[in-house]
């Protein structure tokens, strides 16, 4: 019947489960934002700009269930729904509502002092306005499936991932009450969601407008994910293009009146003694090795170059380096690169050190050489 539940057959069920195959195996999983978090290489400031934008998505949420609200025509499904929304806004306490959750964790967590002055990209604006068009403009089959399997049959998922990258970030598990709460509970609007669908499985080309419905979710927010983290890299250049820009007489940036060093290039001195075996790293900055004392050998991307004092070698971005003593006294070397630009886009991890960096890897036990930092 129309207005009661609806009990699944067997071969309704075997749809479902191809619906949820094309959900866990559509393109929108390997979104650049997922790949970031699972490598551990945002920080804590990229998460305030990714939650800042998705801030807009979560307190229009509710909106989006009562626009397929208005398109259902079983009043228990509405009923249902309406659970749906009597849970996002808090039930009997609306400052439990999950968007005040949200607001609280913007402000308290990633320290947005004042939400109404957020600027939202334009690619947030869009996003937000088609998800909300789907949900009002489609009939019920196709908003059933946009929000069960394509919206709230993902959250579990994706906001565990995103739990990773902000773990990664050092942010606090007892800061992320909000998307354990939706791990935990989103599970079963979803299934709610998907019976709700189900009961329209008798409707003209049923599976196909599903499965029609779950492609575009998960293809809006894959665009949405992946804009924001094109964002990402722009946001890291942008202080050192704007720096460029306008010039030496208003890039004075430091306390005392002076430019503050090492926007882009590091440089280290480094020794190795003599004796050591020689270590390999493949380097996400370019390099320039500078020999002020010593004999080495350096191999860059399998070319052997003999240096003596005063010579010096580049080695491209993401070369194979080689570092060897030849000599009989300690080798002293400066590296100059652009570490910092490659820190900028999450290379090196957050301790900054090449060393402790997965690309990095020795090929012996011996010690790498010691490294000192030169002062400015």
């Amino acid at each position: 019947m129309e207005n009661d539940k609806f009990l699944i057959s067997s071969g309704i069920k075997s749809s479902l489960d191809n619906l949820e195959s094309i959900k866990h195996t559509h393109s929108f999983w390997r979104n650049k934002i997922f790949s970031a978090c699972e490598s551990g290489t945002l920080t804590r400031s990229d998460f305030q700009y990714i939650f800042c934008q998705y801030y807009k998505y979560s307190k229009d949420f509710t909106r989006y269930i009562a626009a397929l609200m208005a398109n259902c025509e079983s009043d228990y499904y509405r009923s249902c729904l309406s659970m749906n929304l009597w849970e996002e806004g808090g039930g009997a306490n609306p400052d439990e509502r999950h968007a005040q959750m949200f607001r609280d964790f913007l402000q308290r967590t990633l320290g947005v002092r004042n939400l109404d002055e957020i600027q939202y990209d334009d690619h947030t604006l869009l996003f937000a306005q088609q998800y909300l068009d789907r949900c009002r403009y489609n009939a019920a089959p196709y908003g059933t499936a946009f929000l069960s399997m394509g919206t709230e049959g993902i959250v579990s998922r994706m906001y565990s991932i995103l739990i990773k990258g902000m773990r990664a970030a050092g942010i606090a598990d007892d800061d992320l009450r909000f998307f354990k709460l939706h791990v935990d509970c989103d599970d079963d609007h979803a299934e709610v969601l998907a019976e709700m669908m189900a009961s329209y499985s008798d409707r003209p080309d049923w599976y196909n407008t599903c499965a029609t419905a779950i492609d575009d979710a998960l293809t809006l927010r894959g665009r949405f994910f992946d804009s924001l983290y094109e964002r990402l890299w722009v946001r890291r250049v942008e202080p050192i293009a704007e720096d460029v820009r306008r010039g030496p007489a208003l890039a004075e940036n430091g306390a005392d009146g002076r430019r503050t060093a090492g926007q882009v290039l590091d440089h280290q001195l480094a020794t190795v003694p003599a004796g050591t075996k020689p270590t390999v790293q493949r380097r996400p900055d370019e390099c320039l090795f500078f020999i002020a004392s010593g004999e080495a050998e350096i191999t860059v991307d399998g070319r052997l170059h003999r240096l003596r004092e005063g010579q010096h070698v580049a080695a491209p971005r993401w070369s194979e380096v080689s570092i060897a003593n030849s000599g009989s006294t300690n080798l002293h070397y400066l590296c100059v690169s652009d570490r910092h630009l490659a820190q900028r886009f999450g290379q090196f991890g957050r301790a900054g050190s090449a060393a402790e960096h997965p690309v990095a890897a020795s090929t012996a036990a011996a010690p790498a050489p010691s490294s000192l930092r030169a002062n400015a």
